[in-house]
């Protein structure tokens, strides 16, 4: 019995990267109490989208016959962006280019997330500042700083 090198090749991405990385994910998300199982799941879980990335990725590269087993090659194939010439090249640097937003986009947006929610636990509820509070610490840093004043006015004078 011979193994296709394609089904070999993805055999041990999905599980060298896919499933560690699947398997991180889910436990993080396990342990914040988004996934509302027990951690012993963590491992049958992570399977699930090892399985799905081993039969995306077999029965693509053999439906457009792709030998090349480099992520890189997979990913511009998958985004067609194999144009001849200068076309291509063109085309590549556009495709770059939205790839590299999206990217900056999305990492923006988990940073204003994950502060959001850090911010809104550590805060407890209904503790706004409040106009008056921020209106008597102007106060009595001004009466502060009035008394501050007299005080050195006194003490220039007395010794006068």
């Amino acid at each position: 019995m011979k193994i296709d090198s394609i089904v070999k090749e993805e055999f041990w991405r999905s599980i060298g990267a896919v499933y560690w990385i699947s398997f991180i994910i889910i436990g993080i998300l396990i342990m914040n109490d988004y996934l509302p199982v027990p951690l012993s799941y963590t491992f049958p879980l992570a399977l699930i989208p090892t399985v799905a990335h081993f039969l995306a990725m077999v029965w693509y590269r053999r439906k457009e016959n792709l030998a090349d087993p480099n992520p890189m090659s997979i990913f511009r194939h998958v985004l067609g962006s194999k144009g001849q010439g200068e076309e291509g090249r063109k085309r590549r640097r556009v495709v770059a280019g939205k790839a590299v937003d999206t990217a900056l986009i999305v990492v923006i947006l988990l940073i204003y997330l994950s502060a959001s929610l850090a911010y809104s636990s550590a805060r407890p509820s209904g503790s706004l500042p409040s106009s008056s509070s921020a209106y008597s610490w102007c106060e009595s840093s001004s009466s502060t700083a009035a008394s501050a004043a007299s005080l050195s006015h006194d003490r220039l004078s007395s010794t006068s």
